[in-house]
């Protein structure tokens, strides 16, 4: 069962009656409450993180529908609290870190405002300080080392990306791991199982500056043996191992296709760095936007059907068919086309038939490219051998 608190800015609301009205309907937020309300959402992950062990010691997991990420336009911020973990600890914890912020907290269940003065007004006109608040327990945070900027001090501005990203990310459960064969290159990613999701950094260093590339993907090990399998069947076990010759583990088997919204995000369309400055921005910028993308697929991988059709979307689908009209240079990697079929046929999103089509454009159009060094041919009756074979008997697929 879900509690409602309401995080909002009136400081003339001092009451009940008055905490009602302002939270009645949403308002605009100014610059100044959208600062507020995101110190407050960063700072509440300190005491009630989104991930069990997300800030390196046991806490309490008490939200029902997770916490918003990205620009909050507008209060009163509606928060659900888990009814069974809720206590006078963890309103007060958070009446608390509203106040730090320079906010109040409206409970409408009972009818209890938490003040800025930090004192609890409720409806019978009873008034009392707030309780203690919870332990605090900062994130584990990725240190720079120390130093200016230079273009060819790439462990530096690793350090101050992954930084940067898991002081938002840490309390969604994500750790910073290296990559197994780039220096110049890290990941930041969590897991559920088997399944990965991960945000890889790569620093380009040249003689007076550095460009910065990100790209988001997935490690889904059932979706690479559902048509690995088929593959076997299909066309011989031999080729299973030519594939992986050129398929490294740690390549990415899916990319979500989530393009970085330049026009939200202009600092991240200029990935060229020069200096300490623009390192520092562009690690904020990018922080921002990643928390976005976690969030989004928060719960999803639990889930290889509700993965699919976060994946499968529209704007999706028209992406990589607009690609796939720019011939050879539309080619992408195989084992996304693949599991981008395994899932188009297991999510049964309402597209499914599209998306079918539009792999097997594909396929002709560009595909054929990538199946080259495996088949020795175009590969295209191996992928219509794995397809129907797909449809014929669906593999089960695990987390």
């Amino acid at each position: 069962m879900s509690f409602i608190v309401q995080i909002f800015d009136r400081i003339t609301a001092t009451d009940v009656p008055t905490a009602q009205a302002a939270c009645k309907r949403s308002q605009v937020a100014t610059p100044r409450v959208v600062a507020m309300l995101d110190q407050f959402v960063r700072e509440v992950q300190c005491y009630y993180p989104l991930a069990a062990g997300a800030n390196g010691v046991p806490q309490p997991l008490v939200w029902t529908e997770g916490l918003p990420f990205g620009p909050l336009d507008q209060w009163p911020l509606n928060l659900g609290v888990d009814a069974q973990a809720l206590d006078a600890t963890v309103l007060s914890t958070l009446g608390h870190v509203a106040a730090d912020a320079g906010l109040q907290l409206f409970e409408p269940q009972s009818g209890a405002l938490y003040r800025l003065d930090r004192q609890v007004v409720y409806a019978n006109g009873t008034v009392e300080p707030f309780a203690e608040r919870a332990l605090r327990a900062d994130p584990p945070k990725v240190q720079a080392t120390p130093g200016s900027f230079a273009p060819a001090r790439v462990p530096h501005s690793l350090d101050t990306l992954c930084g940067a990203l898991m002081e938002r990310l840490a309390p969604l459960g994500f750790e910073v791991h290296p990559h197994p064969v780039n220096s110049r290159a890290r990941f930041v990613q969590r897991s559920y199982g088997p399944t990965v999701q991960a945000f890889s950094l790569h620093v380009q260093p040249e003689q007076d500056r550095q460009y910065i590339h990100c790209s988001v993907g997935w490690w889904l090990p059932s979706v690479r043996e559902a048509w690995l399998a088929r593959l076997d069947e299909v066309g011989g076990r031999e080729l299973r191992s030519r594939i992986k010759s050129f398929i490294p583990d740690h390549e990415r088997t899916l990319s979500d296709f989530q393009q970085i919204p330049w026009h939200r995000h202009p600092r991240l369309g200029q990935n060229e760095l020069r200096s300490a400055q623009d390192l520092d921005e562009y690690a904020r910028a990018l922080a921002f936007w990643a928390a976005e993308r976690a969030i989004l697929w928060q719960d999803a991988p639990k889930d290889m059907a509700a993965l699919g059709k976060l994946m499968l979307s529209v704007d999706q689908l028209n992406r990589i068919l607009k690609d796939g009209e720019s011939g050879v240079h539309g080619a992408f990697c195989l084992q996304e086309q693949m599991a981008l079929l395994v899932l188009a046929l297991h999510c049964r999103t309402p597209l499914r038939d599209v998306w079918v089509e539009t792999l097997r454009h594909r396929q002709r159009v560009t595909q054929h490219v990538q199946w080259k060094p495996v088949s020795g041919n175009d590969g295209n009756a191996l992928f219509e051998g794995i397809l129907q074979s797909l449809v014929g008997r669906p593999p089960v697929l695990g987390a």
